[in-house]
């Protein structure tokens, strides 16, 4: 049996099982900014929310659901150089186990090409579900605790029915 085809076996058994009920939905989180002390203050923001959203939770075991934030300061922008431009991603990819799963249960897993395939599926990424920008006029704390909080807060009410249920 090839490794591919192992990984997927694997995979398949310890998903086969996932129930998507009131238990918060596993996620991870990546914060995409230059300036290391600002990225250091968005990424406890996110932490802080997350941690206040019952419907979420930051782990890398069957993290399905990803959310990345970018944000840039205005620098060349000629009427405000202190604004800030926040970015969001939504990114899944349980489509791509349900794919395996359905196919493992089938027995449609047999050539080797078609196993190649659904095995980089499953490494990918995923695929882009929401995207959104904010900006604020500053990098204050309250604005950006704001912005942070709504971002956080509209990934965790989607991000179940990212994941089919």
């Amino acid at each position: 049996m090839s490794h591919i085809l192992k990984s997927i076996c694997i995979f398949t058994l310890l998903f086969s099982g996932i129930t998507f009920s009131a238990v918060p939905t596993n996620i991870t989180f990546t914060i995409l900014m230059s300036d290391q002390d600002k990225k250091a203050v968005v990424t406890e923001l996110v932490e802080k929310a997350i941690q206040k959203s019952n419907l979420i939770t930051v782990s890398p075991k069957m993290a399905f659901s990803k959310i990345y934030i970018m944000a840039s300061q205005d620098i060349n922008d000629d009427v405000n150089s202190d604004g800030w431009t926040f970015a969001v991603a939504h990114i899944n990819n349980s489509s791509a186990v349900n794919l395996v799963e359905t196919m493992a249960s089938e027995g449609v897993l047999q050539k080797d090409s078609l196993i190649r395939l659904v095995g980089e599926l499953i490494e990918e990424q995923g695929f882009l579900k929401h995207l959104n920008i904010a900006h604020s006029s500053s990098f204050k704390h309250q604005h950006i605790e704001k912005i942070i909080n709504a971002f956080v807060s509209d990934f965790a009410l989607r991000a179940k029915s990212y994941n089919g249920s």
